[in-house]
């Protein structure tokens, strides 16, 4: 019963896969235009081909768990760099930066800080930027 009541005040956004599985579930702690709090549970890897963008600039705080990140790196001219995360790290990533995660240790928790105004929300494509919904439209056609 608590677990409900829970889901019902705080679980704003849970994502599964084509299969049923739970890829991320969502907790708002907090949420006003310019900033919000999240936790955030991660329970998959990202499987995407692509890395994808947020939509809005975010601090996140690896409370338990961790996962390796690929993301461009813009102090490289924009070339593709790794990173490990483990808990009681803190990233800080802006609205077009993109990245995608593999996780070593599932499932795994994240205290998030989202600022500033929201932007759009996709992938980095060889051929640039793809809202993320039309993504979708051309992955399940098998266009991507």
């Amino acid at each position: 019963m608590i677990k409900k009541i829970i889901n019902k005040l705080f679980l704003v956004k849970e994502i599964r896969s084509q299969e049923g599985e739970l890829h991320f579930q969502r907790y708002r702690l907090f949420s006003s235009p310019w900033l919000r709090f999240y936790i955030h549970k991660i329970c998959l890897s990202d499987f995407d081909h692509h890395m994808h963008t947020h939509p809005w600039n975010f601090f996140s705080l690896i409370l338990k768990g961790g996962y390796e990140q690929e993301y461009w790196d813009h102090s490289k001219n924009n070339k593709t760099s790794f990173m490990k995360v483990r808990a009681f790290d803190i990233l800080n990533m802006g609205r077009y930066e993109a990245h995608k995660i593999t996780l070593t240790k599932s499932p795994t928790w994240t205290f998030v800080i989202a600022y500033g105004g929201k932007g759009p929300w996709g992938y980095s494509t060889d051929n640039g930027f793809i809202e993320h919904k039309r993504y979708r439209e051309l992955k399940n056609k098998g266009w991507l």
